[in-house]
């Protein structure tokens, strides 16, 4: 009996040291492909004898040292977990076994990472999501209300089947979505730099999710996540999308990553609470011009009518989303109307907003969302452009009609989007922005009018 007992807690003990070593040991010198292959504890269980291999023979010597310097933490750890009335002191050996070696390439065969899936589609997204206990979800930059409001019912999608999810906000959130359910367990870059800091390469997520995200660099510095996850998906709408992820389902034709998120929940047979309602709902609001843009199509019509029969108030969503707005961000618009010209005959109108214009107005850099639709609303505008000053540069804001394609013009500038949505960011003054803007449209223009006729 004594030796079967000493076999079993040898299994536990070995089983439990490598989810604390994956999970919990911050030192660089374990790393490569090792595999604790066995731990034999003593009878009287004193002690028990750990023997690791290392694919990599040079890293042999280094996680040893590593280990044995760290055997009393991991002995603490080790106790906690199994609850040990005596916890075994730690002996670690390199194992140089041939036979330990081939368990070691068969592990390496096993845990290889699986071929990128460039052209995912939803069963893709959800087959993944259900492998995965623990999530990191990241909005772009500058989130709107497609980025943060697909990303909170993802992170509520995820909870309701038993999984831990947290999001990670790349820049702070716009005031005016605070109204949304979720927000106050939002984490930032600061712990997101971190998690990366503080931890290996392949964790301590299973998967980091790039929500409504065309490119790495829209990810910010949480973009750091990418590295520290066993696998990585994005859901995107964004013909642009580079596709910086394992697992890429990025759906051009979707009205909102709203719309793609309904459709996950649908296929991970989550039924709609009021919570993700709501959230679902905001991100289509938004990306829809409440339902008045363009790309309102039967889906996402459709999808709005399943949110508000799960709850959601779609009234008290439109007053917040469009019809209310702060003094600072009215005079704002004071100042971006006042400043329009136009070119090309009036069919191109430019909007600039200059530091002075936030500071003076009290406006945040938030509140310039949405004034570009002043500018396309002039008749006779096919395109209209926002540039706004920021301290490291000018965030510039491209607004369509059909055929002309902006996404095309932002992709210049290191920017991307929509064909009918899309922006960049430029590194130079005010008044050089624009003017670059100005005759990049112009030679797209040209060739929008060329396709017309």
């Amino acid at each position: 009996m004594a030796y079967a007992r000493a076999d079993r807690i040898s299994e536990e003990v070995r089983r439990e040291l490598d989810r604390i070593i994956r999970e919990d040991l911050r030192d660089a010198r374990v790393c490569g492909t090792y595999s604790l292959t066995r731990a034999e504890v003593t009878r009287d269980l004193r002690y028990a004898k750990v023997r690791f291999s290392v694919l990599e023979e040079e890293k042999r010597q280094p996680m040893l040292d590593a280990l044995r310097s760290a055997s009393g933490f991991l002995r603490l750890k080790l106790g906690h977990a199994l609850r040990l009335r005596y916890t075994p002191e730690l002996i670690f050996e390199a194992d140089d076994n041939i036979a330990y070696g081939a368990r070691v390439a068969s592990l390496i065969r096993q845990v290889a990472p699986p071929a990128p899936i460039p052209d995912a589609t939803v069963e893709d997204a959800a087959r993944l999501i259900q492998k995965a206990d623990r999530a990191a979800i990241i909005p772009h930059v500058n989130a709107d209300g497609d980025a943060i409001g697909s990303s909170l019912a993802l992170k509520r999608m995820l909870e309701t089947l038993g999984k831990r999810a947290e999001v990670y906000l790349p820049t702070p959130l716009p005031a005016f979505y605070r109204f949304l359910p979720g927000v106050d367990a939002l984490l930032g870059a600061d712990e997101a730099r971190e998690i990366a800091r503080s931890n290996p390469k392949g964790g301590p997520f299973d998967l980091v999710i790039a929500v409504d995200a065309s490119s790495r660099d829209r990810l910010g510095d949480c973009a750091a996540l990418l590295e520290h996850a066993r696998d990585t998906l994005v859901i995107d709408h964004h013909a642009t999308n580079d596709g910086i992820a394992r697992v890429n389902w990025v759906d051009k034709d979707a009205a909102a990553t709203g719309a793609m998120t309904l459709r996950l929940a649908d296929e991970l047979d989550i039924g709609l609470d009021p919570v993700v309602a709501e959230c679902v709902l905001t991100a289509l609001s938004t990306d829809t011009g409440h339902f008045s843009q363009r790309n309102t199509d039967a889906e996402s019509l459709t999808a709005a009518s399943e949110c508000v029969e799960a709850g959601a108030d779609i009234a008290e969503l439109a007053e917040r989303l469009h019809k209310t707005r702060t003094l600072e961000k009215t005079r704002l618009i004071a100042r971006a109307l006042d400043s329009v010209e136009t070119y090309f005959d009036g069919r191109a109108a430019v909007i600039r907003l200059r530091s002075a214009d936030f500071r003076e107005t009290g406006a945040s850099e938030d509140e310039a969302e949405g004034v570009i639709d002043f500018g396309i609303a002039i008749k006779g505008t096919q395109v209209a452009v926002l540039a706004a000053e920021r301290a490291d540069g000018v965030k510039v804001s491209f607004r369509s009609r059909p055929p002309m394609d902006v996404a095309a013009v932002a992709r210049r500038f290191g920017g991307g989007g929509h064909a009918l949505a899309s922006g960049c960011a430029i590194v130079s003054t005010l008044d050089e922005a624009v003017g670059l803007a100005v005759d990049a449209l112009g030679e797209q223009l040209g060739a929008a009018i060329g396709a017309a006729d």
